[in-house]
Order: structure tokens, then C-alpha cells, then sequence
């Protein structure tokens, strides 16, 4: 401290103020220099999300794609596959793709973000894109119907025999089925019986699953059975 002779106080130097202030200075300038090199060597990870209008219609199907990113990385670049052999290197985030056959498709996107330092950083996501018959055609939209008899009931000493029985339409046949009783167990029929649910009250959900010829068309129905009064 410092006496001034003339007001009779103390004052502390100035350079003494600077002293107490430098440390706070040397806290914020480290974050922000650990922080530019964090994202410079490629260290930090980049969300990225894929979307696609529509996933699904008749062939010729024309997609439009976009990638999102995070707000902490600007891509350079964006590589594509459409799952249907067909690339594209233009560097878009968003493109559109027209799919003329029918089929599944799992569509691709690359984002690529180039670091000064420790190499680039690239994450992918992906889409389904399922591509149905044309509208014209005489088979028109696959469509399933489930039923079940009966829906609930109790075993006792006698096994509870359900029948579940299947009506499709449309599509390319022939079809391929998948029934889920709930429990794990399956069938693979177009109709079928199950009496294996054990004499617990439970409500299970029974689910079919049905595949054209083409594998382009996939339609699931669900039913409910309820088991000694349902519920768990």
C-alpha cells in the first residue's frame, strides 16, 4: 500500500490492480484456446439427422433428402447413396432422387466437416424409403385383415385353443406371413391356432405381419386377447 502524505490515505499501486486481475484473464483465454483446439484436431462429435418426403409411395418415386447437423458444425460436404446403386458426390445437404422400381431402399447421407488438424470428422445417417407398385396396376395396395375366435377366455384343465385366421389383398402374391402371439412365440402360416397361453391374467397383443412377392409392401395388424380378465 502507498501513503499519501497530503489526504492521508493508502492506495494500492496500479500495477497491483492488473496483478489481481490477470488470473480471471488467464481463465478465459485458456477456455477459449481449449475450445478452438477441441474442434480443430476433430476431437468433438457432430449430431446429424436424415429426412425424407415422402419414405413411401408408388414407383416412379421422387425423394427429396435433407441432412440436419448441430449448431456446432458447418459440414464441407455431403456425400449420398440411395441404396438403389446410384451415388452422388454434388456436396448438397439437400437432393432429390427419383426410385423407378419397386423394393426397399436404404438410403444414405455423409457429412463431412474438414479440421485444419487430426483429420476430418464424418458421420452418416440413414432412411428407409419403401417404393410400392403404380397406382395403376390391378393389384393396387396390399391390405390385411385378422380375426381371432375367441378373444378371451380362462384355461382350466382343458388348453384355450384360439384361431386366428388372415384375409389379404392387393399386392404381388405370394405372401409371406408372420404371426407374434405376444409372448415370443410365432407362426408363419396364413391361418393358424395357438394354446399356449398359461392361465394368468394377461393381455396379449397379437400381431400379423405380411410380405408381397416384391417385398415391397409390408402391412402389420394387431388384435387383442385377453386372458382370465386381461391385464397383468
Amino acid at each position: 500500500m502507498w501513503w499519501n502524505r497530503r489526504h492521508g490515505r493508502r492506495f494500492p499501486p496500479a500495477s497491483l490492480s492488473r496483478v489481481r486481475a490477470l488470473p480471471l484473464f488467464l481463465i478465459l483465454a485458456t477456455a477459449i484456446i481449449a475450445a478452438a483446439l477441441f474442434s480443430a484436431c476433430g476431437l468433438a462429435t457432430m449430431e446429424v439427422k436424415l429426412t425424407a418426403h415422402p419414405e413411401s409411395g408408388p414407383a416412379p418415386l421422387t425423394v427429396d433428402f435433407v441432412m440436419f447437423s448441430d449448431d456446432w458444425h458447418d459440414p464441407d460436404r455431403y456425400d449420398w447413396s440411395y441404396g438403389d446403386g446410384t451415388f452422388d458426390s454434388s456436396g448438397n445437404r439437400r437432393t432429390e432422387h427419383t426410385y423407378t422400381s419397386t423394393g426397399t431402399y436404404y438410403a444414405y447421407c455423409f457429412a463431412v466437416v474438414k479440421k485444419a488438424l487430426g483429420g476430418d470428422i464424418t458421420e452418416s445417417d440413414s432412411i428407409r424409403v419403401t417404393v410400392n407398385l403404380p397406382d395403376d396396376d390391378g393389384n393396387g395396395e396390399l391390405e390385411v385383415e385378422i380375426s381371432a375366435d375367441p378373444t378371451s377366455g380362462c384355461p382350466s384343465e382343458e388348453l384355450l385353443t384360439i384361431d386366428f385366421t388372415s384375409t389379404v389383398t392387393g399386392g404381388t402374391p405370394p405372401y409371406a406371413y408372420e404371426w407374434d402371439f405376444g409372448n415370443g412365440d410365432k407362426s408363419f402360416s396364413a391361418n393358424t391356432s395357438y394354446n399356449s397361453y398359461p392361465a394368468v391374467p394377461a393381455t396379449y397383443f397379437v400381431t400379423l405381419t405380411v410380405w408381397d412377392d416384391t417385398e415391397a409392401m409390408v402391412v402389420s395388424e394387431e388384435i387383442v386377447i385377453d386372458i382370465c380378465g386381461g391385464e397383468s
